[in-house]
């Protein structure tokens, strides 16, 4: 019993691996270095596929690997030699070697794709390379009856002789002249060398040239302009290849048997190169070459279940060939540890079962201790190795033994199952019958929708276990019962345990014609199945403002979101699709589909229109299955149609120089993707209940907001009521937020410049460091000065640093003639000073906080020294601001379109048009005002005091806004 066995190789080779272990079939010439093996076996392995591709043509060459031929194959040849003779030199003659063995016999030649018919002298009988032309002839005599003619009779005519007593006849006739001799020879050992060839090239052939142990053909063309109009044709024969022994009879005879091919194979000098069998292999042999015999109606009378013809050039891998006979059998082969097995594609029943008990999962030594011996199952198969749908590829003998494609073996149950056909073609060289290779076909792919392979370890109960032996397993955690498998793996362990590979099989997988059923042939197991799927149930459907999308062209589409309930199926979570379909309902629903992993638990459907009553409905997908859909549902799509949400805050304020702030926002509510801006309207006294149609516009009536906040001198002085709703680019208007204050007189400003340094608190710090936004000082105690006790501590900051001081340095752009005031919350001495600097580089010494200065660059100190009962000094806050004499102006409601000479630069690209002379533009505040879908920007150019420059762009593009809002503040 071989200790380990591998299957080496399966019927079709796109759906299992081909593994070969321990022994090579074919010992490799050690003269040759790596490289040089390499390039062998590429020309080795190039040389057989032309074989199988290219058997129908003939190939010049006197040094040419010979071909072995099994079965019955038409085929060309290699051609050794050719010359010509006559004359004229109007005798060609070619000869082609058929194979390099000695044949069973020539059973048809083909001239180009014609069968011809031959005399006993080897001439061809058969039209165009038989010549029929007519010629004419007479006879005299008394009554000529047409039969007594000799020839062909065409027409008969009568003329009375001179003697009155005699009629000559004349008459046509056919004259049929061939223009093609064919002569075989089948490779006996001695034959003799071909005597016309000696007689006709004397000084090249002789009778040595016999070609001994070479079945090839002698072909004489004469040359005719009309038998061989476009140059000589193809001559090929069809054959009965190698006698094969048959262990079954101890007879050597031609067969059509793949197991006995197999066996010649390895017997083979240039392939197996084994000098003998054993009497195991033989009865494997012996198996499968019965099971081969098998009698079966494939619809056109009985014939043996199993038939093959091959062609293998010398010097190929004899795997390649062994490969190829299993699979015209649809079954297996394999090599392992100097043994051959084989099978065909028949069922045979268990010839042992196991059971739980049989399995060595559990191993225990003589300490006491326990080991675990793993267990592999593997169930599935990848999308990209499944097929439904097989076109073979055979040297069909119904059409003159051509390479063609067959009719395509359908799986219908697995075409719905997989949701589409899944093709694969597959070239079966040893096949020649296109019945034989569909049953082929079938038993391969219900063979692989039954992929379910376990790797077991058992005691010794398993021993009498053989390579490809069926099984019957018994396993109860898995829902096995009486279960079969076949062997396809047979191993010891290191720990003395026999480790069997095991593949499940059932009766169903060999039978012909069989119905292809979804689910496979062999019931896995007891337990549920993964391609058993639920469709999900649908929670939700949604659609509204939080759901509307921008596309790329500023246009604003709605979106339906359907939501599922948590999917927990481990087949789908793991690389499963849920399908929602959804159709506009009407006299004609046309589905269209989207998908979503399963773990989402939402998708989203695009371009279902505003308003639209849609049906929806979903579905699972996994690698094996499709689920039933789920109860559809409808839902009416809210789109652009619904208005958009209030804002979240709207606040109205007076600034210290007079200027209104009005401040809008979206705080915790997402902004509308379709949001255009916000229309502010008012009016006078304390009116929340106002209608929106009574009130004034603050903005022009075709523009709004796009920037909060927004700051105006309009309105007057006095009490007013301000609404604010959001509005999106269709024109729906969200309800209003109110708000009510009275107003100050616009005052002219004076502040230059307002700085607010916390919570960062970007300046230099000394003795003090920001701790949540607030400067506190720095505690300088150490291990070496704390206290030593709990009750020791008065404080965390047990020393802290004092004073602390913070310094800010700022460049006001131009020189400023003015002061600074400053807003402090502090604990401890305050004291602010100031410094100023012309250049930015020489500083005066620091003086009042207070004084009046005339600079550019200017610095604030600020000093904080601890007092009172808890001395940290803190601050918590330190705004300040430059007073300056300052002038402003508003420019409102700019048609920037409108502006000309230095004022327009090109569209978008603008000065400001102000009315006042600075010397330094301090401040612009800018409003656009335009409706346009899509997003607006501004950017500075630069800070001319003659008039700023500005660029407008829309999406990105410069572009005019319809109205725009300046306000200008400078000295």
């Amino acid at each position: 019993m071989p200790q380990f066995i591998t299957l080496a190789a399966f019927a079709l080779e796109i759906t299992v691996t081909q593994l070969l272990v321990n022994t090579a079939l074919l010992v490799a010439s050690v003269a040759y270095s790596s490289a040089q093996q390499r390039k062998a076996k590429r020309q080795a392995r190039d040389q057989y596929n032309a074989s199988q591709v290219d058997r129908l043509v003939n190939v010049p060459g006197t040094v040419v690997p010979r071909e072995l031929v099994l079965g019955r194959v038409r085929k060309g040849g290699h051609v050794f030699f050719r010359g010509s003779v006559g004359v004229n030199r109007e005798k060609f003659v070619m000869l082609v070697a058929l194979a390099g063995h000695e044949i069973d016999g020539v059973e048809q030649i083909w001239l180009n794709d014609v069968a011809v018919t031959l005399d006993g002298g080897g001439y061809v009988q058969t039209a165009p390379y038989l010549l029929t032309r007519t010629e004419s002839g007479s006879v005299l005599g008394t009554v000529a009856p047409p039969e007594a003619i000799p020839g062909t009779i065409q027409t008969l005519s009568y003329d009375t002789g001179d003697s009155g007593s005699e009629i000559r006849t004349v008459y046509q006739y056919y004259v049929n002249t061939p223009k093609a001799r064919i002569r075989a020879y089948l490779g006996a050992p001695g034959q003799t060398a071909d005597a016309q060839v000696i007689a006709d090239f004397p000084t090249l052939w002789t009778a040595d040239h016999r070609a001994d142990g070479i079945a090839y053909l002698v072909c004489e063309f004469f040359y005719d302009e009309t038998a061989f109009p476009s140059g000589l044709p193809l001559v090929t024969a069809t054959i009965r290849g190698a006698k094969c022994y048959d262990p079954r009879s101890g007879l050597t005879v031609f067969t059509e048997n793949p197991a006995l091919m197999q066996r010649h194979i390895l017997t083979h000098p240039y392939f197996g190169k084994r000098a003998s069998i054993s009497t195991a292999e033989d009865a494997q042999i012996v198996a499968a070459a019965n099971a081969c015999d098998t009698a079966i109606d494939y619809g056109q009378g009985n014939v043996p279940m199993y038939r093959a013809s091959i062609v293998l050039p010398f010097g190929g891998a004899a795997r390649d060939g062994l490969d190829d006979l299993a699979q015209a059998m649809a079954g297996q082969w394999a090599y392992a540890a100097g043994e051959f097995f084989t099978r065909a594609g028949v069922y045979t029943a268990p010839v042992l079962s196991l059971t739980d008990a049989d399995l060595a999962v559990v191993k225990r030594s003589g300490d006491g201790s326990t080991t675990q011996q793993g267990i592999g199952i593997s169930t599935h198969r990848a999308r990209a190795e499944k097929f439904n749908v097989i076109t073979p590829r055979i040297f069909d003998a119904a059409q003159d033994y051509k390479q063609v494609p067959v009719a395509p073996v359908k799986a219908a149950a697995l075409i719905a199952r997989d949701g589409a056909e899944l093709v694969q073609e597959v070239d079966m060289p040893a096949v020649f019958y296109a019945q034989q290779a569909q049953h082929v076909a079938g038993v391969a792919m219900r063979d692989s929708r039954d992929p379910l392979t376990v790797v077991l370890p058992f005691k010794l109960a398993a021993y009498r276990a053989e390579l490809f032996d069926t099984v019957s397993l018994t396993i109860p955690r898995y829902g096995w019962a009486g279960k079969e498998f076949m062997v396809v793996q047979r191993q010891w362990t290191l720990e003395g345990l026999i480790q069997l590979t095991l593949k499940e099989t059932t009766a169903a997988i060999y039978q012909p014609d069989a119905a292809f059923v979804a689910s496979g042939y062999a019931q896995n197991t007891a337990l549920t199945r993964p391609w058993d799927i639920q469709p999900p149930t649908i929670t939700g459907i949604e659609s509204g403002t939080d759901l509307l999308m921008r596309q790329s062209d500023g246009t604003i589409v709605a979106r339906v979101q359907v939501s599922w309930a948590p999917i927990t199926d481990q087949t789908l979570i793991f690389g499963g699709t849920v399908e929602v379909q959804w159709a506009s309902i009407g006299a004609v629903l046309s589905w269209q589909t989207v998908t979503a992993s399963p773990i989402d638990q939402q998708v989203r459907i695009v371009g279902a229109p505003d308003g639209a009553a849609i049906l929806v409905r979903a579905r699972t997908r996994n690698s094996l299955a499709v689920s039933d859909w789920s109860v559809q549902q409808s839902h009416t799509v809210i789109g652009k149609t619904e208005p958009p949400p209030a804002f979240d805050a709207f606040v109205v304020l007076a600034q210290p120089d007079g200027t209104r702030q009005f401040n809008f926002a979206y705080v915790e509510t997402t902004k509308p993707v379709d949001w255009a801006g916000a229309e502010i309207r008012y009016i006078a006294g304390n009116n929340p209940g106002a209608a929106w149609e009574t009130l004034t516009p603050l903005q022009d009536a075709d523009t709004f907001y796009t920037a909060s906040p927004v700051e105006l001198n309009a309105p007057l002085a006095g009490e007013w009521t301000f609404f604010c709703r959001s509005r999106d680019t269709t024109g729906n208007l969200s309800p209003a937020l109110v708000d009510n204050i009275t107003l100050p007189a616009r005052r002219t400003g004076d502040v230059f410049d307002e700085f607010f340094e916390g919570p960062l608190w970007a300046g230099t710090k000394t003795g003090c460091q920001v701790l949540d936004g607030v400067l506190e000082a720095i505690d300088s105690t150490t291990w070496a000065t704390a206290p030593a006790t709990w009750d020791g501590w008065s404080r965390w900051n047990l020393s802290p640093a004092s004073p602390i001081s913070y310094i800010v340095t700022k460049d006001l752009g131009t020189t400023v003639a003015g002061s600074i005031d400053a807003s402090i919350d502090a604990d401890g001495t305050e004291l602010l000073e100031l410094a100023t600097s012309a250049d930015g580089t020489t500083w005066s010494a620091y003086g009042s906080g207070a004084a009046s200065f005339s600079s550019r660059y200017i610095r604030v100190r600020l000093t904080v020294t601890a007092t009172g009962g808890e001395p940290v000094p803190v601050i918590r806050r330190f705004d300040w601001q430059v007073n300056a004499s300052l002038q402003f102006e508003y420019i409102n409601s700019v048609d920037i379109s409108t502006l000309t000479g230095d004022r327009r630069i090109a569209a978008g690209d603008v000065r400001v048009p102000i009315g006042n002379v600075y010397t330094f533009i301090k401040r612009v505040d800018i409003t656009i005002e335009d409706s346009s879908a899509g997003s607006w920007t501004h950017q500075r150019i630069d800070n001319l005091a003659t008039g700023p420059r500005f660029q407008f762009k829309l999406d990105g593009a410069l572009t005019d806004p319809a109205g725009v809002d300046f306000y200008v503040e400078g000295i």
